[in-house]
């Protein structure tokens, strides 16, 4: 008999028993959220990670679900293996009980959380490299799961950049340049117009680029977390290595030699043979624009409480105040999009009427 609400551990080893064709036993929940409960669970040879989403459908809340889920198993890098699955349902392989990336900067090795930032960096620059390749074929499955798809795995919930500025509207006059502005957000595919480099740079990647989400492996960091699987521009990625993780509650700061040191490996993986950044262009303004206009629109109505929630995971502390973390990304906005001059200063007016503190403060492994 389970606790009202606490997720049915057994029925989902039991599920998951019943797919893989083994049994299961001995199930240890390792995270539960409104879209999905993880576990780990005990087989003949070792041990297995089971993912049961609330729903059965496709996509849940936001766009998120299985089919990306499964969809990104199959197509990204460093993501663990797919063993088997059925709709709502994965097995997949466990990759330890090695620290999060969050758990390095957060704690008080230096050394430590600078080799694992970076091993990230490399880690990430080189699946969205591979991953190139492998857009068609995230795009077939995520239609074989759900032929009725409009996106075919393109970015989950693209209009929450646009429905922000209603919501700053409430608050602040909007510069006449950002409806306009807002528009490109959505990183859209290179047209025939642009240039070769740029047309290169669509991929497939893992969505939610948060440093809870990558396990550090006794084989180097591995990638979890997939269900916001999409085809992105590489600058939908790149803007997490540079303020870093912008959308994530852990977002602090870095010094600043390892701030470069990581965006110049993200680059180097990136990209080895021409090794020319994304990340001083257009799409990186753009990709840094819609993570702050996104986090704008999911939590501003939370921020305005008196005492607004940090947003970290249970057990865990974020370190930085939510409002700074929001003020941070609207500053970001002001001071590197030059060629978004509406949205510049609309987030300048959003900075000036709340008021909030902007300043990060570093992580605690280099506090």
């Amino acid at each position: 008999m389970t606790t009202p609400g606490a997720p049915d551990l057994a029925g989902i080893v039991a599920e998951a028993s019943e797919l893989l064709g083994e049994p299961l036993t001995d199930p240890e929940l390792l995270r539960s959220g409104p879209r999905a409960t993880v576990i780990r669970a005990n087989r003949h040879r070792g041990t297995v990670v089971v993912k049961r989403f609330r729903s059965s459908r496709p996509w849940v809340s936001g766009g998120f679900g299985y089919a990306r889920e499964w969809a990104g198993l199959q197509c990204i890098p460093f993501a663990p293996e797919l063993y088997a699955a059925s709709p709502g349902l994965i097995v997949m392989e466990d990759v330890g009980r090695g620290p999060t990336l969050a758990d390095l900067l957060l704690g008080d090795d230096p050394d430590a959380a600078r080799e694992g930032l970076l091993a990230w960096a490399t880690a990430l620059g080189t699946s969205l490299e591979a991953a190139r390749d492998r857009v068609d074929r995230f795009r077939d499955l995520i239609r074989q799961v759900d032929p009725q798809t409009r996106t075919a795995g393109g970015p989950p919930s693209p209009g929450l950049p646009r429905r922000a500025l209603d919501r700053i509207s409430q608050h602040v006059p909007l510069d006449p340049r950002a409806t306009a502005e807002v528009v490109a957000l959505a990183l859209p595919e290179p047209s025939e117009d642009d240039d070769p480099f740029t047309a290169s740079k669509i991929t497939v990647g893992a969505g939610d680029f948060c440093p809870d989400n990558v396990i550090m492996s006794d084989v180097g960091p591995r990638i979890i977390d997939l269900e916001a699987s999409s085809v992105i521009h590489v600058a939908a990625a790149g803007i997490d290595v540079v303020q870093p993780f912008s959308t994530c509650w852990c977002l602090a700061s870095l010094p600043t030699e390892l701030a470069w040191e990581t965006q110049h490996t993200f680059d180097r993986a990136l990209n080895p043979v021409t090794f020319r950044t994304p990340l001083s262009t257009i799409h990186l303004q753009r990709a840094g624009a819609a993570a702050a206009l996104t986090m704008t629109e999911v939590s501003l109505p939370g921020l305005l409480r008196a005492r607004p929630d940090d947003g970290a995971p249970p057990g865990m502390t974020a370190p930085s105040a939510s409002r700074t973390r929001m003020a941070y990304r609207w500053r970001w906005v002001t001071e590197n999009c030059p060629d978004l001059p509406g949205l510049q200063q609309t987030c300048g007016r959003l900075l000036e009427h709340f008021g909030w503190d902007s300043e990060l403060p570093p992580y605690p492994a280099f506090s």
